[in-house]
């Protein structure tokens, strides 16, 4: 379409292509209601110049005949309506269940440099305009198109004198029309990105509302998001105004060609030898009427298809974007289970926001099947990285990973990772019940596992003291829930698991010497038999493991036992007496 971009014109053609036959019956509805619409004029001519007369049934069918027309335009209208409301939304919710699912599809790094809250602002403001555009705005200028055609055409049948008189002035308003469309498209796309901002620093805020409040922060968030918002007001602000003298533009000059028209087509009825009759004048000024209206709502109508055109161009090139990791295209499928022999060889990486510092720095690290692996260091050294390059969050920027002597690239990413349970260090809670948090990642267990995952991981404990028990609602992002309790369930996803890979990073950091000391007896049954690699500071935990690694800025100082390291390493030492003591 011609008043569309490549951005929106493409969205349209990738869906149109699957609801065709929709479309089709919309675009039939719309056809017959704008023809319907053309015909009134002619209807109204017939009876101005027939229908008022002393003939009973000579009236009587030329108002029938109105009355038709005008029935039929109805239903058409009413129907058009309903196909293009049903295509706006059933093509929206397309949109963002393909935008939802390529979100997730992008990678750690990725999200290093995009805002949370700006990838929510597109998935409902931006494809909210699409959808509100899609329901009206395209079918209004495609009728409107169809009726500024027929217009046309009829003026010349009805007089081809004044209709070449009308018509002198539209040239002039085509360049200035065109280029206030330009910068009509530009501040739509500003604006767009304003309000993506502001809704970017709302979400942060509101996540972390509690330290706003602790720390006595929201006059400042307010006078923040308030800024925010009237950057994205002046964005908008400068649209209407753009799209204002647009429209005065058109109105003028569409004006001004009708008056001329007007003084014309008297002038002509009233001539000697006029073929132009009192009701032609009239159907004249009615397609004069339909064709001024369909030039004004086109060019209104542009300022929300140039408003959609920004919104799309921000969908496009969100949905442009590759994930940079991803399953390779032939995966290599292990002939086996996955044991757990995992291997880190010469591996060093640097973050992309900080891609001149090695997180990690030439680490070389072999893990036997069934060993269990204590990662010890201050925090910063490195230890999640490594959690996160084995579950490829993370591509190495040199040397290799491997599991089974499997490179990790060489794997499909759902088999890599579901050869893994990890227990993170911010344990994430998602809204609904504390059943539906431990069931996370295996659905399609039984109920009987979920609560014998929930008693290892001694969740019962304090779910038994709740009145709906499993089925409690723990709120958005767990906040009825204690640190603890969030631990504890996140250790229950990995009993329930029951994966030959175990990842601990700190996975007790949030609980007492008490319930520690009752957690770690689960614990105990839980690494039995599975390569397990714990990122911890606790002595109590260090002493458990079989071999401990000691990281400092990125590389391994030194390993071994944690009583060969308390007798060697000076500096595992200072460490560990940093720590909290154990009960």
């Amino acid at each position: 379409m011609f008043f569309l971009s490549l951005g929106t014109t493409r969205i349209l053609y990738e869906y149109l292509c699957i609801y065709w036959h929709r479309f089709l019956l919309a675009l039939v509805a719309l056809i017959l209601s704008s023809l319907s619409v053309l015909f009134i004029p002619v209807c109204f001519r017939y009876l101005i110049d027939h229908g008022f007369t002393d003939d009973l049934p000579n009236r009587a069918y030329y108002f029938s005949i109105v009355a038709a027309v005008a029935g039929i335009t109805s239903i058409t209208v009413a129907y058009r309506h309903y196909q293009f409301s049903w295509l706006s939304e059933r093509i929206v919710s397309d949109i963002r269940k393909k935008l939802f699912a390529h979100l997730l599809s992008l990678d750690a790094a990725q999200y290093e440099t995009i805002k949370v809250g700006e990838m929510l602002s597109r998935l409902t403001s931006d494809t909210g305009v699409v959808q509100h555009i899609l329901g009206t705005s395209v079918s209004m200028a495609l009728r409107h198109v169809i009726q500024l055609g027929g217009a046309l055409a009829m003026l010349f049948v009805t007089s081809f004198y004044l209709s070449c008189v009308f018509l002198l002035v539209v040239p002039a308003l085509l360049f200035p029309v065109y280029t206030l469309l330009q910068k009509m498209r530009l501040s739509s796309r500003e604006g767009q990105d304003k309000i993506a901002l502001s809704c970017a620093y709302a979400s942060e805020t509101l996540h972390a509302i509690k330290v706003s409040q602790a720390f006595a922060h929201e006059q400042v968030d307010v006078r923040q998001f308030s800024q925010a918002v009237e950057c994205a007001f002046d964005a908008q602000k400068r649209r209407v105004a753009v799209r204002s003298w647009m429209t005065v533009a058109v109105m003028i000059g569409i004006s001004g060609g009708f008056l001329v028209v007007c003084w014309h087509g008297v002038s002509l009825v009233y001539a000697e030898r006029s073929s132009l009759s009192h009701g032609g004048l009239l159907q004249f000024v009615a397609y004069a009427l339909i064709f001024s209206s369909a030039v004004v709502a086109l060019s209104d109508l542009m300022g929300d298809l140039k408003r959609v055109d920004g919104a799309a161009e921000r969908l496009v090139g969100l949905m442009d974007s590759h994930p940079g990791i991803q399953s390779p295209e032939y995966p290599l499928v292990p002939d086996r289970p996955l044991k757990g022999y995992i291997k880190f060889n010469n591996v060093s990486f640097a973050y992309p926001s900080r891609s001149d510092v090695l997180a990690i720095n030439d680490i070389s690290l072999s893990i036997k099947p069934g060993q269990h692996v204590a990662l010890v260091g201050h925090s910063g050294a490195g230890k999640t990285t490594l959690f996160q390059l084995l579950q490829r969050f993370y591509d190495v920027g040199s040397g290799q990973i491997s599991i089974d002597d499997w490179p990790i690239c060489d794997l499909h990413l759902t088999d890599l990772r579901s050869a893994m349970s990890y227990v993170p260090q911010d344990v994430t809670i998602f809204s609904g019940s504390i059943y539906d948090n431990i069931q996370y990642g295996c659905l399609d267990v039984t109920s009987d596992r979920v609560y014998a995952a929930g008693r290892l991981a001694r969740v019962d404990e304090f779910v038994d003291c709740l009145p709906h028990g499993y089925d409690t609602c723990v709120g958005e992002r767990g906040l009825r829930l204690s640190g603890g309790q969030k631990q504890r369930i996140a250790i229950a996803r990995a009993f329930l698991r029951d994966a030959p890979i175990l990842l601990l990073d700190e996975a007790t950091s949030h609980l007492d010497g008490q319930n520690e000391y009752l957690l770690q007896q689960a614990l105990s049954r839980l690494i039995r038999d599975r390569t397990t690699i714990v990122a911890a500071h606790r002595v109590s935990t260090i002493q458990q493991v079989d071999h401990v690694v000691f990281i400092h800025q990125g590389r391994i100082l030194d390993q071994g036992s944690h009583s060969v390291l308390m007798n060697r390493c000076q500096q595992y030492v200072q460490l560990l007496q940093l720590q909290p003591m154990d009960a």
